[in-house]
């Protein structure tokens, strides 16, 4: 997007508004809860607005994408030359509620980008035209259902009884309240920070209405149904009493003593018994074939000789033409659960058992491998498109299939190049199945540079370890000494690096000047990517990060240390977080969490919640009759179901049992 912002050039701004569109195409899926239609521009009045649908004027995307007047889309360019921040229009049609339009320019922004979402209100929830409710965030309204005088006093009304409850704006997931003749269902919005609340007129029974209508009818029908199944139940099993009775009469030759014979129970009893056993000796069977399979094949994969191995015999391959495919799950949407992982595995292992010339083996929690007997290539390919067949649509995966080998000893050989292709699978995002002839034909136009490898850069680099000058020459070697890189990937290369530099000082929330004292002239890099000395320029300013990182880790460590360490003694009693420490100190919660453990030697929970309970201690010795509801209060729990388990978790005991104790040793 700043490239774009940036352009220099015609060619530019076109190029880089194309890869603008593309991540806008993937910026709504899998993000939220709350399917939205995502564009972008800037207050530049020459710059287009580049949405999903295409590039266009600020004028035709204003009045075809959108139901905003035109002196409407003046007041928010107009906002925006003074202001940053966001900026929340709802769109009414008639009195109700259409669309919502989200803006929003970054404060930190130099290229004044505005960010838009026309949100639909069927998006948003599937309530009927009548429905009413209010969208809010903390104590603001953001929009009413309708915006007709007598609803908006309404809802108004509503919101201030919710703001009076005080509920805790983390913990609201499903509440329900009544007020007066209405009834109140809060709810929100998955990893979205907007609350809803629905608006019902309150419908009950009274006792006597309960009674005659309900309780009533339920006890005749239950009444009606026993004396039904006493009667069908004796009729039916009046022939077989019959021949019962005879039983009986014949084996009890003394009628004053009475036997009883239940026979269908204990052959029901026996047949159960037996069935379960059979069952359970299938399955535990089933069992040890399937873990003996799985070791014997992953051996394989791993170079493990086992074939002389007795227990395998059954396992053994033939030596014939091999390839081994690759199967990678990711965790792309919300509902992707690791329940789904285990579930498509099991899918694809009953798919391999049905074909004798498959074989599958599961890697670890994510990824799974499948051995193939095969001729030709292009068959091993068309096995696996009829495997992803099988796989539910929901599920993202990439599929790694290696070369062809001949002899169970190269199949090893196999695994590790299907490996090495799986490393180039965010070059191809819209291909599911890579092959080594796909992937190496294509080294020369695609650059090596996992995000992987850029998050262990910045990390390294954030906590000042020279780690990171090592990961960076690897890197280099791989792209110039493995590669032979055209112009256009070696730019996209030496950019993608000089990417990373940006998102360190955004990471560590500092800039150049005041980490190293001086600018670091990105612009002039950017521009002169194709200079012999650009490689030895970046590496230099990483080598000059680490050693400015170094000097203020050193001398700033014990006071960064007592500042965080005094917010929990000073904050513990409220409900504060990670993030609220973080953004005290003016740094991410992410370096926060990291040097926190690296200072303290503990994690920030951990940390102040053992603070915490060491203040409860003290105050029950102080009174020892104090409750545990207000105790938890006092020292900052939200619940007293969770204040309990934290005490006994860091004490052995629970507060009023230690509160006892301290009675019962007072007047020993």
């Amino acid at each position: 997007i700043k490239l774009w912002a940036n352009s220099s050039s015609r060619s530019q701004y076109y190029y880089n508004a194309i890869i603008v569109k593309k991540k806008l195409d993937l910026l709504g899926v899998h993000r939220t809860s709350i399917p939205f239609f995502p564009a972008i521009t800037t207050s530049k009045e020459d710059y287009f607005v580049i949405s999903t649908t295409g590039s266009h004027s600020k004028k035709q995307y204003f009045q075809d994408e959108t139901s905003l007047s035109a002196e409407q889309v003046n007041e928010i360019f107009d906002y925006f030359k003074k202001e940053s921040g966001d900026l929340i229009i709802p769109y009414y049609k008639g009195k109700q509620l259409e669309e919502i339009y989200y803006f929003y320019q970054p404060s930190y922004s130099a290229n004044n980008i505005i960010y838009i979402l026309k949100i639909p209100r069927s998006s948003l929830l599937s309530a009927t035209d009548s429905q009413k409710f209010i969208i809010y965030e903390e104590n603001n309204i953001l929009a009413y259902s309708h915006n007709d005088e007598k609803a908006v006093t309404l809802l108004d009304k509503m919101f201030d009884k919710i703001l009076e409850r005080k509920i805790s704006w983390n913990d609201i997931v499903n509440d329900s309240f009544r007020v007066q003749n209405k009834d109140l269902f809060l709810s929100s919005f998955t990893r979205s920070d907007w609350k809803i609340a629905y608006v019902y007129d309150h419908i009950g029974l009274s006792p006597q209405q309960l009674l005659v209508h309900i309780l009533l009818p339920s006890i005749a029908i239950c009444l009606f149904v026993f004396v039904s199944s006493r009667v069908i139940v004796n009729w039916l099993y009046s022939p077989m009493k019959s021949v019962m009775d005879e039983v009986i009469d014949s084996e009890n030759k003394d009628t004053s003593v009475k036997v009883i014979l239940d026979e269908f129970e204990l052959l029901k009893q026996n047949a159960t018994t037996a069935k379960q056993l059979a069952e359970d000796l299938h399955q535990l069977i089933n069992q040890n074939n399937s873990l003996i399979s799985q070791k014997f094949y992953r051996d394989l994969i791993y170079g493990v000789n086992t074939v002389r191995n007795e227990i395998f015999k059954d396992f053994v391959l033939d030596d014939n033409s091999y390839c081994v495919a690759l199967i990678e799950f990711s965790y792309m949407e919300e509902s992707f659960l690791e329940d789904d992982i285990f579930f498509s595995k099991n899918i694809i292992f009953t798919h391999c058992q049905s074909k004798e010339y498959l074989n599958s083996v599961n890697i670890d929690q994510n990824t799974c491998a499948i051995i193939i007997r095969s001729n030709n290539i292009e068959e091993a390919k068309n096995i696996m498109l009829a495997i992803s067949n099988t796989i539910p649509e929901n599920q993202v995966y990439k599929i790694a299939l290696s070369n062809l080998c001949t002899g169970l000893k190269n199949i090893k050989h196999c695994y590790q190049e299907a490996l090495r292709i799986l490393e180039y699978k965010y070059l191809y995002l819209s291909t599911e199945i890579l092959t080594a002839q796909q992937v190496f034909m294509k080294v020369s136009t695609d650059y090596y540079y996992p995000i992987v490898t850029e998050n262990r850069i910045i990390q390294s680099m954030i906590q000042g370890n020279e780690t990171s000058l090592e990961m960076f020459d690897q890197l280099v070697r791989e792209n110039f000494r493995n590669r032979d890189l055209a112009p256009d990937s070696l730019r996209n290369f030496i950019f993608s690096l000089l990417s990373t530099l940006n998102r360190f000082f955004q990471e560590l929330k500092t800039s150049p000047e005041e980490l190293l004292g001086h600018r670091i002239m990105l612009d002039d890099l950017y521009v002169n990517w194709n200079q012999p000395n650009i490689i030895s320029n970046i590496r230099l300013i990483i080598t000059e990060i680490l050693e400015a990182v170094a000097i203020k880790s050193s001398s700033a460590d014990s006071s960064l240390l007592a500042e965080m360490q005094n917010y929990i003694y000073t904050h513990y009693s409220t409900d504060i977080m990670l993030n609220d420490m973080a953004d005290e100190l003016g740094i991410s919660a992410k370096y926060c969490s990291n040097l926190f453990k690296k200072l303290s030697d503990d994690n920030f929970k951990n940390f102040l919640n053992k603070y915490r309970i060491e203040r409860a201690k003290e105050i029950i010795m102080n009174d020892p009759n104090v409750k545990v509801t207000d105790l938890c209060t006092m020292v900052g729990f939200n619940s007293s179901n969770t204040f309990i388990r934290v005490f006994s978790k860091y004490t052995g005991t629970t507060p009023k049992t230690f509160a006892n104790q301290l009675h019962d040793a007072k007047y020993l």
